[in-house]
């Protein structure tokens, strides 16, 4: 899958119906969901126009419509598949989606989607849980994107610190139904090391992660309270 490069327009009846500011909340409800589906309806191929909004890069409505939180139905009719084959930056739809905090439902339709297109081996299936755990995303989405890409949880290619998905929230604050669910999903990551020495226990540590967290992690392996790091 590579970035999309297109002549991006500033104008048309799409374009003032999306040229919004996501970082508004008032301008987000503003969006006019009817409007939009039935201009798509009207004219399809505006969907695959890339438009140059007032805030932001040049993107497909899809990005700003994900952008603006719409709905499910306007994600939808925007899931063309010439967008669903495009990059913002490094981002494909889901990955953007996930970015974005969309809702589970908009992110399941975007994954099934891209997926009819570009197919599952042309994916990269350790970004959507890096991702999702890095931006402390609820446990039903982190649930679903592990449960798509089950042995992300097992690369430690993160920052390039050696972090698997257990060291990320245990380095956020995630909470305790985040970490036992990775924890159960492989718990060989209560026992790997950071390039610097560091098990999942001494980043939560570090960073002031919930008591219950550092309960949980001792107890689900006792011997991490004698371990040291290569700081030591």
């Amino acid at each position: 899958m590579t970035t999309i490069k297109r002549k991006a327009v500033a104008g048309g009846v799409l374009f003032e119906l999306l040229n919004l500011n996501p970082d508004d909340k008032d301008d987000k409800r503003k969006i006019d969901s009817d409007a939009v589906i039935k201009e798509i309806k009207q004219n399809p191929q505006s969907a695959e126009v890339m438009y140059k909004f007032s805030t932001g890069q040049p993107c497909f409505p899809l990005y700003k419509a994900i952008e603006l939180g719409a709905s499910m139905d306007v994600v939808a009719a925007f899931c063309s598949p010439t967008a669903l084959e495009g990059k913002e930056g490094e981002d494909t739809p889901f990955d953007y989606a996930l970015l974005h905090g969309a809702e589970l439902n908009v992110l399941k339709l975007i994954l099934e989607k891209q997926i009819e297109v570009t197919g599952m081996e042309n994916y990269d299936t350790t970004k959507p849980l890096r991702d999702a755990c890095n931006n402390k995303l609820p446990l039903e989405v982190i649930s679903m994107v592990l449960n798509t890409w089950p042995d992300a949880v097992r690369m430690d290619d993160y920052f390039g610190w050696r972090y698997t998905a257990l060291h990320i929230v245990c380095c956020n604050k995630s909470p305790l139904e985040v970490v036992s669910l990775l924890v159960n999903a492989w718990p060989d990551a209560l026992q790997h090391r950071s390039n610097s020495g560091y098990i999942p226990l001494n980043l939560a540590c570090r960073h002031g992660a919930p008591m219950e967290v550092i309960s949980f992690l001792v107890k689900s392996w006792p011997d991490s309270l004698q371990q040291t790091t290569n700081l030591n």
